[in-house]
């Protein structure tokens, strides 16, 4: 019998262009989600980098400026107790908040951390410079006072439209019970993270 016969037994090898080829598209999705991290990288500035690597997580009391109008657009302002005068002036070192001076000036609010659980940190005194050799339980926010206003640079919260209805239905159920978690770094600087309503929590 011709050697040219197959076997039975044997299958007929595939012509080249039939042959498997290496998949392409597991590989293409690779870079492409690579790409996308690179670029989620490059729009966060340093600082903020360096702050959510290094610093620590604190919880913040909030509510919406304006209950009535809750994520109008794509933003919600967002007000703090920290940045209640009527709060700081209260507090060792308060007086500088009567002080009149025109532009902006940096302000130092220690917050003292809650034992353990997802608590709002309380405000327990005020400086015009950052305080050092605080214990393990005290941190340092950085504000700016402009104005007979305190900002922290957290206050704007965005939101994709699409889950605008969600997040203010939810908001309406919690609205005792909100809380921006951030990070803080050794210079005071905070950088947020999540808004908690309730037990759910939406990035920044």
């Amino acid at each position: 019998m011709s050697d040219s016969l197959l076997n039975p037994n044997e299958t007929a090898p595939l012509a080249p262009e039939m042959q498997a080829q290496e998949p392409v598209v597991p590989q293409r999705n690779f870079w492409l989600a690579l790409a996308a991290q690179f670029l989620l990288l490059a729009a966060i500035p340093a600082p903020a980098i360096y702050t959510l690597n290094t610093g620590t997580t604190v919880f913040l009391q909030t509510a919406p400026v304006d209950p009535y109008d809750i994520l109008r657009g794509y933003y919600q302002t967002l007000g703090y107790d920290i940045a209640d005068q009527a709060i700081l002036a209260k507090l060792p070192g308060g007086e500088i908040l009567k002080e009149s001076k025109s532009g902006s000036r940096e302000i130092f609010v220690t917050l003292e951390l809650p034992p353990a659980g997802r608590q709002a940190a309380k405000p327990i005194a005020i400086a015009r410079q950052r305080p050092t050799n605080l214990p393990s339980n005290q941190i340092a926010i950085r504000g700016i006072i402009t104005n007979w206003q305190i900002r922290y640079e957290i206050e704007k919260f965005y939101m994709p439209e699409t889950e605008q209805q969600n997040v203010n239905q939810n908001i309406d159920r919690n609205r005792r019970n909100l809380l921006v978690e951030v990070k803080i770094d050794s210079t005071g600087h905070p950088v947020p993270v999540s808004l908690w309503v309730g037990q759910k929590s939406y990035s920044f």
